[in-house]
């Protein structure tokens, strides 16, 4: 069981320190127990080892995550995601609260080309929620199939006024092919959102070809609305043929 360190009828407050305990948490997001419960905190304290499970995402088949997870400086590593149906991939699935101070490194494998999916190495949907000071220091292969509608290094999609504050990606996106697909080094597309102070320096390469429409950016893919991006510095290298 993981520990609750505090409880109340108006809080719950999270000390995670073992992979089995992030396991748990992402369950009883999942299963509904704490989707969509602005009320919830959670503290990492200490760096996770995640080899050799398979990583279902925090909010994940319509469980939303609305607190606060504060990674403490800490990395979360060998994240390894097999994106298989539409859905939202990353350490988080869908998001409407905050993430900050985590580092995550991993895989995402995609089996499944289709594309209705976000896919982001922190966050696939973040919907006015925050991440802020996290890093993602992925490999995402879209095996040549459809990576989804939204794919970024930090988050796929940033929409309803939303931010992504002080993060770095060096995420590397390998063997890209979709018919449409916004595709960013830190967000796929930044909708009525902030960007600010977000560095990428990982590499995107696209499998092009006549029947495929990408918008891929070292920052973000697409920007539209009213949205901003600014302070942001790209690095990385991008390769389409």
């Amino acid at each position: 069981m993981l520990p609750i360190s505090q409880t109340t009828d108006e809080k719950v407050a999270l000390e995670i320190g073992l992979p089995d305990e992030l396991l748990e948490f992402a369950r009883m997001v999942n299963s509904g127990e704490l989707s969509v419960r602005a009320d919830v905190t959670v503290r990492l304290t200490a760096d996770l080892d995640m080899t050799g499970t398979k990583w279902v995402p925090i909010g994940f088949g319509g469980a939303c995550f609305s607190g606060i997870f504060d990674g403490g400086g800490h990395t979360i590593s060998a994240v390894t995601i097999q994106k298989k149906w539409p859905g939202n991939y990353g350490l988080f699935g869908y998001v409407t609260g905050a993430i900050q101070n985590v580092t995550v490194t991993g895989t995402i494998y995609n089996r499944s080309g289709e594309p209705h999916s976000a896919v982001g190495g922190i966050v696939g949907d973040l919907a006015g929620g925050v991440v802020r000071n996290c890093a993602a220091d992925l490999v995402i292969d879209s095996n040549r199939r459809s990576l989804g509608f939204f794919a970024g290094g930090i988050a796929g999609l940033l929409e309803k006024g939303g931010l992504v504050q002080n993060c770095r990606s060096s995420v590397r996106v390998d063997n890209v092919l979709a018919n449409f697909l916004y595709l960013g080094g830190v967000a796929g597309a930044v909708m009525d959102s902030r960007m600010e102070r977000c560095t990428y320096t990982g590499a995107i390469t696209v499998l092009g070809g006549e029947i495929y429409y990408i918008d891929v950016g070292g920052i973000a893919g697409n920007v539209q609305g009213r949205s901003s991006v600014t302070g942001c510095l790209n690095l990385g290298d991008l390769e389409a043929s």
